[in-house]
């Protein structure tokens, strides 16, 4: 049987979305404008959709890189996917919400 596209997105992984929610506030806590934080949370929890399966403690460059990979952005589009990548990772290992290597240490600049 064929599925209806309802128009809502896909639900974010549970294991994302403790992280998400603490990136958002930090952000928030930052002074960001809330459409820098919309626009963060859209990218991220796009990223985290992708890598359904992957828990964020388990993300490598090259799934990272995988991704961004298989998408059709335009440049700009790209640039900003990436910088929300590094921004949410770069956080989340500095306040030690993750440990280990850090994912987008090495990422390709765009």
């Amino acid at each position: 049987m064929r599925q209806n596209n309802t128009g809502r997105s896909k639900p974010v992984p549970l294991a994302w979305q403790p992280l998400i929610a603490g990136y958002l506030r930090h952000l928030r806590a930052l002074g960001r404008p809330s459409t820098t934080v919309n626009s963060r949370r859209e990218q991220i929890e796009g990223m985290a959709r992708a890598l359904n399966s992957i828990k964020p403690a388990d993300v490598t460059r090259g799934d990272i890189i995988g991704y961004h990979a298989d998408q059709t952005w335009a440049r700009e589009t790209r640039r900003t996917h990436r910088n929300a990548a590094v921004s949410f990772f770069t956080w989340a290992f500095t306040t030690e919400r993750l440990s280990g290597v850090n994912p987008v240490d090495g990422l390709p600049t765009v």
